[in-house]
Parts: structure tokens; C-alpha cells; sequence
């Protein structure tokens, strides 16, 4: 079933007219998901939705997304600065532990032992 919201007198259009009517979403389904959003004909099923709630919940749902977003990219930053101390903690150790250069000394020439 297909619902048919006018508002008539209360949407003021550019051109004067103040009815707007508005195709959609089917109540059923949109009932079956959440019923909030649906109220109900004199016989109790579907009739009509509430527009302005369906835009506010998806409103929070995007916020919701946007949200995750921003705490997975504290997480990533977060992970990204401990593996970078990590590895510095790492390579100074191998630094410390490698045995200092050697010099043998010869009357004839220098040799460096790595």
C-alpha cells in the first residue's frame, strides 16, 4: 500500500500554493521495522507515516556512523603512536647491544672490525 501525506495549508510554496502532496514509503513495511513511525487507519492497520520522524531518525543513525568513524580513527592514531614507541624502544635496544667498532692497530695500515 502506497501512502499518499498531503498538508494542506501548512507547507507555503514559492508559487503560492500551500498544498504539497507526497508519495512514498509503504506503512506495512515500514511497520513491520518500526512501528513508531506508522499510525494507524480506523481499522488498526498502517495508513499513514510520520515524514518528520523518519528524517529524524536518520538523522541519529548517520551521527551514530559518524561517531564510529571518529572513535575508529582515535583507535588507529592511538595503536599507530604505540607501535611507533615500540619500535624505537626496539631499535635502541639493538643499538645498545651491538658491540662498539674495533681498531687493530698495525704499523702498516688501519683496519676497522665491525
Amino acid at each position: 500500500m502506497t501512502v499518499r501525506k498531503s498538508h494542506r495549508g501548512s507547507i507555503p510554496r514559492e508559487d503560492g500554493t500551500r498544498w504539497t502532496p507526497q508519495f512514498g514509503l509503504i506503512a506495512e513495511g515500514v511497520a513491520n521495522v518500526n512501528p513508531a513511525l506508522v499510525l494507524p487507519g480506523k481499522a488498526g492497520t498502517p495508513y499513514i507515516m510520520s515524514y518528520d520522524a523518519v528524517n529524524a531518525m536518520l538523522l541519529n543513525e548517520f551521527l551514530k556512523e559518524h561517531r564510529k568513524g571518529d572513535e575508529l580513527e582515535a583507535t588507529v592514531a592511538a595503536t599507530v603512536k604505540e607501535q611507533s614507541m615500540q619500535i624505537q624502544k626496539v631499535s635502541a635496544q639493538l643499538e645498545a647491544s651491538r658491540p662498539a667498532p674495533q681498531v687493530a692497530e698495525n704499523p702498516g695500515c688501519a683496519v676497522t672490525i665491525l
